[in-house]
């Protein structure tokens, strides 16, 4: 099979998840539920990572109540996405561009507040700090690949080629656990950090 053609039947794929994505309320309202449901207890796992090697690896105590407050507030704050997702599911069409703002806007500030403390997150130990950072990046990412495909969901972003690289960026709940867990196997006792 040629390039271009590869290509092109790659780029039809895209758009057809896409379609099939935004199609009724069950694709993407079901799948970003989904995620959200396991980005919760994959927080939980990287508080009780850094509390059981981290701080044994040099990791500072301000840190540690650092990420166990922004912890707190994201789990909150992810509740209130799904709830924010259902209200979308159900709501009229003309109140869901309105409610897709609101759910871009907490995953961004869930998000941000992370990408905050991913600086702060330094163990002395560079192979612990490699599975720490590991593990962290994969919810740091999965966020920020949610919260950009919302402008996709929105009809912001027309370009097939780029909505198809949007699509792809977020992981399926299958793919997110499975990656997560990969990680945490990483850790002593890993059987208790994964989700």
């Amino acid at each position: 099979m040629k390039r271009t053609t590869l290509v092109k039947a790659l780029y039809c794929y895209g758009i057809l998840n896409l379609c099939l994505l935004l199609a009724g309320c069950g694709g993407w309202v079901t799948e970003a539920s989904n995620i959200i449901g396991l980005l919760v207890p994959a927080i939980q796992a990287v508080v009780a990572i850094l509390a059981a090697f981290g701080l044994s690896a040099g990791l500072a105590t301000t840190v540690m109540d650092q990420v166990k407050k922004w912890s707190a507030e994201a789990i909150v704050d992810l509740g209130t996405i799904k709830d924010l997702i259902q209200q979308y599911k159900d709501a009229e069409a003309s109140a869901q561009p309105g409610l897709l703002v609101e759910i871009q806007n907490m995953i961004g500030v869930v998000a941000k507040n992370l990408n905050t403390l991913l600086p702060a997150i330094h163990v002395t130990d560079p192979e612990m700090q490699a599975k720490i950072m590991a593990v962290v990046e994969l919810v740091a990412n999965e966020l920020v690949a949610l919260m950009n495909l919302i402008p996709a969901l929105q009809g912001k972003v027309t370009d097939h080629v780029e909505v198809a690289k949007l699509m792809a960026a977020v992981k399926n709940h299958k793919e997110f656990r499975k990656e997560f867990n990969e990680a945490v196997s990483a850790f002593p006792g890993s059987d208790k950090f994964k989700i």
